[in-house]
């Protein structure tokens, strides 16, 4: 079936501009400042990350929580929602781009496939990596 250019290029605003920010104000501005407020930094940014992650398709939630809790760390050294803002929307268009040009397809093929795994893997490594640093510093 063809796609509408009208719906297309809502849907691309809306992920690509309203999602960054409302999500980054309700996350991020509201419930992870009120909830380091109750439960502490740490426990804030799982519970947060948590909720954020399951706002997004199945195949995307771990990785919604691991980017949720870059965010935390990121909007707590920066003190700024736009800085959060600001990444999210690159991370959504670099997204968008990728579906839209269905990177999937040509980037899980042989013989990119492993190239796509191994960087894949490194990348998951050190935003691990991050995180764990990160945090030990915020409880020290």
């Amino acid at each position: 079936g063809s796609i509408n250019p009208l719906i297309f290029l809502i849907e691309m605003f809306s992920a690509i501009i309203i999602a960054p920010i409302s999500e980054e104000l309700f996350f991020r501005g509201v419930l992870f400042n009120r909830l380091k407020i109750r439960t502490g930094i740490i426990a804030a940014m799982v519970i947060s990350s948590a909720l954020f992650a399951i706002g997004h398709e199945f195949g995307g939630i771990t990785s919604a929580f691991l980017f949720g809790i870059c965010m935390c760390i990121i909007y707590l050294k920066t003190d700024n929602i736009l800085m959060t803002m600001s990444i999210h929307f690159l991370n959504n268009l670099v997204a968008v781009l990728l579906e839209v040009g269905n990177a999937d397809a040509f980037l899980f093929q042989m013989p990119l496939a492993p190239i796509t795994l191994l960087l894949s893997i490194v990348s998951g490594l050190l935003i691990l990596v991050y995180i764990f640093e990160e945090t030990k510093r915020l409880r020290a």
